[in-house]
């Protein structure tokens, strides 16, 4: 990288530059049925060179190259990229100036993996491998992949930026099979520390819905009291998010401005909406200290009780903006409700699990999406559900939302394990 940058430093045409460095090693274990089909183990190191150029003070030519570096190649580089960029004409912005990270603790990095990734897969491998029909509710898990990556990401800029963050991801993607064969559970994780991802539970649990799968009937139609729970927790908000991203501004998408109150009447109901975005939680998908462009990254507090507070405005959208940085969007933490969920549990009631679909319009609010699991609460029994679908608007839904006073940490959120809507309207026989 130092040859690099000392080649930029000798081109006096130049605006601004920046290069990003990735460094990734990655253990992979894939396994079919009871046997490992492969073991790899994998290092790259991968560049990006940002260019501007121009003298004009509210225009700039602009472009980016993604490089592996092998031996002469810096020099043809800049070379197109500049070459590039004199083509291009776009809103100016600025690098970073430069900063020192927090004292804190790195909230993306699970020291207890350091030096052991490969030990890591090959014993989680083992222990998936070891598990028996019996404690897989005679289901029968058709393959499995899992990944452990490190990572070293590097930010160097013409201002005198230099940051460096370590980092560790893992991924398992499995395909879990049914007694009957007649349905499966193909499923894709992501997480940063290994605590986060215990496959054995994971195994049980969906195996258990394998079984309610196979016999499970279309959902009655109607508009119905519902549970929205594990995988919509990771999209329910997305309108009200992306309404409070200062993306909506810059494109004028936005439907809710600053000092605005999502409810249309007053709110005496615990559970208000207040999210904040937060770039600290451990373990967080979206945890970092600095976002692409070496920007610093901190805690927003989006909606309070309801109101949109603040938009997350990250630095390059600072400056085309001409508004004050807060910070780029991070993990979602929403506070817990008061009452559990198996308060809501009551009779008439469906309770949805999973999703073939499910992604609110993120101008309109309106989502639908489409049953692969879920139950409906009738004269003393949990009937199981699969197939129609549920739909709503996300303005509307939330006026008379409940969240349950049980919490749960996903890839990019913590927050309520479960939202209750008052109605929500149901398509199925």
């Amino acid at each position: 990288m130092r040859h690099l940058i000392s080649l930029l430093k000798k081109e006096s045409s130049l605006r601004a530059w920046q290069i990003s460095r990735l460094e990734k090693i990655s253990n992979e274990v894939y396994c079919i049925g009871k046997s490992t089909e492969a073991v790899r183990c994998n290092q790259t190191v991968e560049y990006s060179l940002t260019l501007h150029t121009g003298s004009k003070k509210d225009v700039l030519g602009e472009s980016s190259t993604v490089f592996s570096p092998v031996p002469g190649i810096f020099t043809e580089i800049i070379s197109e990229t500049q070459q590039r960029a004199s083509l291009v004409e776009n809103p100016a912005f600025e690098f970073s100036d430069p900063w020192q990270l927090p004292d804190r603790t790195n909230p993306i990095e699970d020291l207890s993996l350091k030096d052991i990734l490969a030990e890591y897969i090959e014993t989680s491998a083992l222990d998936i491998l070891n598990m028996n029909s019996e404690e897989l509710h005679g289901c029968r898990l058709a393959s499995f992949e899992i990944f452990a990556e490190k990572y070293r990401k590097t930010v160097v800029n013409s201002k005198g930026l230099e940051l460096t963050m370590p980092s560790t991801r893992l991924a398992w993607d499995f395909v879990l099979i049914s007694p009957d064969n007649q349905f499966e559970i193909n499923s894709l994780l992501h997480r940063r520390f290994a605590k986060d991802l215990p496959f054995r539970k994971i195994l049980q649990e969906e195996s258990k819905a394998l079984l309610d799968l196979q016999k499970a009937a279309l959902p009655p139609t109607g508009t119905f009291p519902v549970i929205l729970c594990s995988e919509a927790l990771d999209t329910i908000f997305d309108f009200f998010t992306s309404q409070a991203n200062g993306q909506s501004l810059y494109y004028d998408t936005n439907v809710i401005s600053v000092g605005q109150s999502i409810y249309s009447e007053p709110q005496n109901s615990p559970s208000t909406l207040t999210i904040d975005s937060d770039p600290f939680l451990k373990g967080g998908l979206n945890s970092h200290f600095f976002d692409y462009l070496g920007y610093p990254m901190s805690q927003v507090r989006l909606y309070d009780e309801g109101t949109l507070k603040n938009f997350a405005i990250d630095g390059k959208l600072s400056c085309l903006l001409k508004k004050d940085m807060t910070s780029a969007m991070a993990n979602l933490i929403v506070p817990a409700g008061t009452e559990s969920v198996d308060s809501w549990r009551q009779n008439g009631v469906i309770e949805l699990h999973k999703f073939s679909t499910f992604h609110p319009n993120t101008v309109s609010g309106a989502f639908s999406g489409e049953i692969r699991l879920g139950y409906l609460y009738k004269d003393g029994r949990k009937i199981p559900l699969r197939g129609g679908s549920v739909a709503g608007s996300s303005l509307k839904a939330f006026q008379n939302v409940k969240f349950s006073r049980e919490k749960e940490k996903r890839s990019a959120y913590f927050g309520p394990s479960a939202l209750f809507f008052q109605e929500l309207t149901i398509a199925g026989e």
